[in-house]
């Protein structure tokens, strides 16, 4: 019930943010996900509670989110209009590079996210490290990128989404390369910026989407984050898949080829940069 209610508050609540501070959408959406970074970071240090307390989280998150309801603000929102037909404008956004490149953006942080820094504590702990020491060190890079992530609204502002997002994939590729091949505990140090960066690369990829749609287009935002998650599903699987065959130093580097892969596909769009604050299709 948790998933499912912050599952349907995502759409409405990130598009809302980006119309609402059209001006400077990348520092705004970066604030947006300024909560999200302390939640993950909460998380990582939440994996030390032991098994007896486990409920403890979950009725802390039951008890937040009933408060929420309880002091959220009536924010004004665009006149409303006739909502388009949602195939056909699922469509058209699909045919956007922006959004395409914001879909690509934001895969390359989830599979990043979800192989190399979910495969960490695995690879680490088999060479006799703490766990606790292990997500320790990813909750600090949890919390460096609150403000990271208020960094890489700026660089959108700044630079536009293509090239803030390539900036980022290649310190993302820099430095976990550094974390796998490094022998021992040397590793470990590379692990904060590594998190941090791969953290940045979801406003970036969040106010692109935002940046391609129509003001009323809670729909497209929806439609780019279920992407999102049946490419992490996808990578889950390939994952297990690997991990009967291959070690898990091998599956993480090979997890590296994807931000290879979205360095060379910025590349070929930089020339996007700002776009503009979208406007409504007419009726």
């Amino acid at each position: 019930m948790l998933g499912a209610g912050v599952g349907l508050f995502f759409g409405p609540g990130l598009s809302s943010i980006g119309r609402m501070y059209a001006e400077a959408r990348g520092r705004a959406i970066a604030s947006y996900g300024l909560g999200y970074s302390l939640g993950l970071a909460i998380a990582a240090f939440a994996a030390n509670v032991g098994v007896s307390g486990w409920r403890i989280v979950f009725l802390t998150l039951g008890v937040l989110a009933t408060a929420l309801v309880a002091v959220a603000p009536d924010v004004g929102d665009v006149p409303r209009e006739r909502v388009p037909n949602l195939l056909r404008s699922g469509i058209d956004y699909a045919r956007d590079p922006m959004y395409r490149l914001a879909l690509g953006t934001g895969t390359v942080a989830g599979t990043v996210h979800y192989v190399i820094v979910g495969l960490t504590p695995e690879m680490y702990v088999s060479r006799g490290v703490r766990l606790g020491l292990v997500t320790g060190v990813i909750g600090a890079g949890r919390l460096i990128s609150m403000v990271g992530k208020y960094l890489a609204g700026w660089l959108f502002d700044r630079w536009g989404g293509p090239r803030a997002a390539q900036v980022l994939m290649v310190c993302v590729l820099a430095f976990g390369s550094a974390e796998v091949l490094l022998p021992g505990r040397w590793g470990l140090l590379p692990i904060i910026p590594f998190v941090a960066f791969t953290s940045m690369l979801f406003p970036v990829s969040n106010a692109m989407v935002v940046s391609s749609l129509p003001p009323r287009a809670s729909w497209g935002v929806g439609v780019y984050r279920s992407t999102l998650m049946l490419a992490s599903a996808a990578c889950a699987g390939l994952v297990s898949i690997a991990l009967r065959w291959f070690d898990t130093q091998p599956v993480m580097l090979a997890g590296l080829i994807v931000p290879l892969i979205g360095i060379l596909g910025t590349a070929r769009h930089r020339d996007l940069g700002h776009r503009p604050p979208a406007v409504a299709p007419s009726a």
